[in-house]
């Protein structure tokens, strides 16, 4: 009679287990399906977000502005944030990349805009470009200008422009020589001071 009732007792159990198992499982898959579509569309929301041509520092120059100061169109603006770091500087920056690789006048032009919350003092810096090899005087309180020709195609013209507070800094890489590529980044870097 023991043995009876302890096997039904066990029989009991298993069977109780079993449909804790068969109840827990559903639960389960209904209450992530829809966290993950939630996840899902608040993803894709951002990026969306993230990848509108509007955003700052683009926003500081139209896209028409932008042509014409490189002299060629332009696909629309393309804003991040990067980290910096040149020798032992490191600040954030703002950045937007217009760019157009086809046709024969291959152009891009990187903007990159810093203010006092961007450094690790709380007030703007302004330290040498890398590869600097003049400082010009007739724009912002401070400036400096390297320019990089590799014997290609594209020649790399960059020009940081210090004021009190913000430090700006264009990159134009374009087949152009060095006059008119530092003329296009000075263009941009006297409409982004403007705008700010």
């Amino acid at each position: 009679m023991r043995r009876w009732i302890a096997t039904a007792f066990v029989a009991l159990v298993v069977l109780a287990a079993c449909g804790n198992d068969d109840t827990a499982e559903p639960q389960t898959t209904l209450d992530t399906s829809p966290a993950l579509e939630e996840t899902t569309a608040t993803t894709e929301g951002t990026t969306t977000t993230a990848l509108a041509d509007e955003e700052y520092p683009c926003s500081l120059l139209t896209q028409d502005e932008v042509e014409q100061l490189a002299g060629n169109p332009l696909e629309p603006g393309d804003a991040t944030t990067n980290n910096i770091t040149e020798d032992s500087n490191s600040f954030q920056a703002a950045q937007c990349d217009w760019s157009s690789f086809e046709g024969e006048n291959p152009v891009e032009v990187t903007l990159a805009v810093s203010g006092s919350d961007d450094f690790p003092s709380g007030s703007v810096e302004c330290p040498e470009l890398p590869g600097t090899t003049s400082q010009l005087d007739d724009i912002g309180t401070q400036a400096f200008w390297a320019w990089n020709d590799p014997g290609t195609t594209l020649k790399v013209g960059s020009l940081r422009v210090c004021t009190a507070d913000a430090l700006v800094t264009v990159d134009v890489s374009s087949p152009g020589d060095e006059a008119s590529t530092q003329q296009v980044a000075r263009g941009v870097a006297e409409a982004t001071l403007a705008a700010l």
